[in-house]
């Protein structure tokens, strides 16, 4: 990423320099897909009156310069870009360094999520307020968790079309981890939370009625 572009190299040959390169005005930073790596999202803060704008083109198109998808909000200060394995969505978390509502010191942030064939584009449908305490796909790419809201937090299982799946319900949790075959996935609560709690469930077992 250079001043206002993405410049594009051959991995295999550098001497050959850039070989291809976009612009992309006010870029602030820029994620690309590795599971496979076809895709990157940019983004794009807000700037008088225009809102904050996240971008993904195809790897191989990005001469063209058109996005296969795209996002708009305002309320945001910086973003996480955060794709599936499979590289076919992005979970986008907005944050902004003030909460206007004074509920929050930390700021307020949402969560976006955006498809790369067009299928959604939106906020994860959330069911309680609050900043995002952490989210992580599946090591399959199939399914995310969101632990989420103002303390106790609440953890909601979502599919890849951001239909939920399962709600964990709410406990003092700020942290996600899958194993690595997405069989297990352990809520925990670290910091300065009360209690350590930490719970672990397994995903073999139906959980989705």
């Amino acid at each position: 990423m250079a001043t206002n572009e993405i410049h594009v190299f051959d991995p295999e040959n550098f001497a050959k320099g850039i070989v291809n390169k976009i612009r992309l005005p006010g870029i602030a930073g820029f994620q690309l897909a590795t599971a496979p790596p076809t895709y990157f999202a940019a983004y794009i803060p807000e700037s008088k009156g225009i809102p904050a704008s996240i971008q993904i083109f195809k790897r191989e198109d990005v001469g063209q310069a058109q996005p296969v998808a795209r996002r708009s909000f305002f309320k945001c200060s910086n973003v996480q870009l955060i794709w599936n394995h499979g590289s076919t969505g992005l979970l986008v978390i907005a944050q902004s360094d003030v909460d206007k509502s004074n509920q929050s010191y930390y700021g307020e942030s949402r969560l976006h999520y955006l498809t790369t064939d067009g299928s959604h584009e939106g906020l994860v449908p959330l069911r309680k307020e609050g900043p995002v305490h952490d989210v992580k796909w599946s090591p399959s790419g199939t399914e995310f968790a969101v632990v989420y809201g103002f303390m106790p937090a609440r953890a909601t299982l979502f599919d890849k079309k951001c239909n939920p799946l399962f709600d964990f319900g709410t406990g003092p949790y700020n942290t996600l981890r899958w194993n690595p075959h997405g069989k297990l996935l352990c809520i925990a609560g670290f910091g300065n939370l009360p209690g350590g709690m930490v719970s672990s469930y397994n995903l073999l077992i139906p959980l989705f009625f």
